[in-house]
């Protein structure tokens, strides 16, 4: 219990938490948690991040977060236009981004600025009437990679 109390005090160089935190925090936190916690990482020494850092370390996300996370940074970068699209499709299937919000991350996902430039003059009403709009201007346009 000493050797927690001595990393303890190591790794806060000054209090900022309830000693009585620090004895919960330090009797919970064994293995790969006391290893990390004991670890001299860069982070900034507050209470807050080494929760945050904890908690990205050791609980796993929710499947939903990350299809969440991927399709709001789903771009088309090196993948085939159809690629993207489907993708895009497979990741946005949900309810709770409106339509219009969805057909702008589509269109700024692009990596053909050709292509953005296009679709940014004409008006979509759906995410339906820009998929097959992609279809006719990657003829037009030749490889969209």
């Amino acid at each position: 219990m000493i050797t927690w109390y001595a990393a303890y005090g190591l790794y806060f160089k000054s209090s900022q938490v309830d000693s009585r935190a620090g004895q919960l925090m330090m009797n919970h936190t064994k293995g790969k948690a006391k290893h990390w916690l004991l670890w001299d990482y860069k982070e900034p020494r507050t209470w807050t991040a080494m929760i945050k850092g904890m908690r990205n370390r050791f609980v796993a996300k929710a499947k939903e977060d990350d299809l969440a996370g991927n399709f709001f940074d789903c771009k088309q970068g090196i993948k085939l236009l159809d690629a993207y699209i489907e993708e895009f499709a497979r990741l946005g299937n949900t309810n709770d981004v409106s339509k219009q919000y969805k057909m702008i991350l589509l269109t700024t996902g692009l990596k053909s600025t050709k292509l953005r430039e296009l679709l940014q003059v004409r008006e979509f009403d759906s995410l339906g009437d820009i998929l097959p709009h992609h279809c006719r201007r990657e003829s037009k346009l030749g490889s969209c990679r």
